[in-house]
C-alpha cells in the first residue's frame, strides 16, 4: 500500500501492464528453457507489483457511492468471464499460432498502457468524495445528468 499511495495507482497500473510486454515477446522468441523461465518470472513479478493488486484497490475507487456495489459485482462479473475466457482459448491459441500468442498478449497490453494512459484519471491523494466530483464534473461536460443518490 506503502508504494500504491507514494507512486499512484495510473503509474503503477502502466508500469505494471508495460512491464509485461518484453518477458511476453519474450516468450514469443525464447528457445531456451532457462529465458522462458526469466520471462514468465518477470511477467508475474510485473503482474504483482501493480495490475493485480492496484486493480481491485482502482476499480471500487472510481464508481460513484450509489453505483459502488453494482459496478464492482459486474467488474467482477466481467473479470472472471475473460480470465475463463483467455483461460479456455490459450490452448488452442498456443497449436494453431504457436508462441506467436504471446506477441497477441504483448500487444493487448500496450493497448491497454495507452487505454490507461488516456482515459483513466489518478486517485492518488483523493477523497472519494473528491473523485465522484471529477466524474461529475466529467458528466455536466458532456451534458449527462448524474443523481445525488438515494
Amino acid at each position: 500500500m506503502f508504494i500504491v499511495d507514494k507512486l499512484g495507482r495510473k503509474p503503477l497500473l502502466i508500469y505494471s501492464i508495460g512491464g509485461q510486454v518484453l518477458p511476453l515477446i519474450g516468450l514469443a522468441f525464447s528457445d531456451s528453457t532457462i529465458l522462458s523461465m526469466v520471462c514468465v518470472f518477470l511477467y508475474v513479478f510485473a503482474f504483482g507489483i501493480g495490475l493485480g493488486p492496484v486493480f481491485w484497490l482502482y476499480i471500487p475507487e472510481v464508481f460513484p457511492l450509489q453505483a459502488r456495489a453494482i459496478g464492482m459485482g459486474i467488474i467482477t462479473f466481467s473479470q472472471y468471464t475473460l480470465n475463463a475466457i483467455f483461460s479456455a482459448t490459450f490452448l488452442p491459441l498456443l497449436s494453431s499460432l504457436g508462441y506467436n500468442v504471446f506477441l497477441i498478449y504483448s500487444g493487448l497490453s500496450v493497448i491497454a498502457c495507452f487505454y490507461i494512459f488516456a482515459k483513466t484519471p489518478e486517485t492518488k491523494g483523493k477523497t472519494l468524495e473528491e473523485i465522484e466530483a471529477v466524474w461529475r464534473q466529467k458528466a455536466r461536460e458532456k451534458g449527462v445528468a448524474m443523481d445525488k443518490g438515494a
